[in-house]
């Protein structure tokens, strides 16, 4: 079976956080400011920034209020115009999954907004990573086994419409909401750049 291979090009904790596409490209991105951004905007909606929650070599995540709907949103604001279109291209296909059923992350907008290229993503609780720096100790059996299943879940469906997640780690895996579904998981960070693959 034919695979495309998945790389992702996000590393460390920057992951923990992320429609039409507007087909405008940025020329030359400036460097963002917490203080000078507030409202993130495409075609219908704004986004309002409440706090930034992200950042590494791809940019910066913001967690964002949904203006028409009140709805919080996770938004990566991406510095490199290629990895926004790559991201853009990667999460459309992954639409035809459900991601209740499938634990994926829900891909909920896109666009560019002046020079910043958006990716609007449900918001998710914290990273395994997170989970264990805060407990200071590792996941128990007990623990690994339904989060394994799920990802198990998540890497099949994947496969399904020929995609191999090749990034695997505890930044890239979201805990939904801890406090009222425990260990209930979902993967994150998906980019469309990488090699076209047999996977055996």
């Amino acid at each position: 079976m034919q695979l495309r291979r998945l790389k992702l090009k996000t590393q460390g904790t920057e992951e923990s956080s992320c429609m039409e596409s507007n087909s405008e490209t940025p020329t030359s991105p400036k460097p963002l400011q917490e203080k000078e951004l507030f409202i993130l905007r495409n075609k219908s909606v704004q986004y309002k920034v409440l706090e930034f929650i992200g950042e590494g070599n791809f940019g910066k995540v913001a967690k964002c209020v949904n203006m028409k709907t009140n709805e919080n949103t996770a938004i990566k604001i991406l510095k490199d115009v290629n990895d926004y279109d790559d991201e853009v291209e990667m999460l459309e296909e992954l639409r035809t999954l459900d991601p209740e059923k499938n634990n994926l992350v829900r891909f909920v907008d896109s666009f560019i907004d002046d020079d910043k290229s958006c990716i609007a993503l449900e918001l998710l609780d914290r990273s395994l990573w997170d989970l264990m720096v805060q407990r200071k100790k590792p996941l128990t059996l007990n623990e690994i086994r339904p989060i394994t299943r799920q990802l198990l879940v998540a890497f099949n469906a994947l496969k399904g419409i020929g995609i191999l997640y090749t990034d695997l780690k505890l930044d890239n895996v979201m805990l939904v909401n801890h406090q009222d579904q425990p260990f209930k998981v979902k993967l994150i960070d998906f980019d469309a750049g990488g090699s076209s693959g047999n996977c055996y």
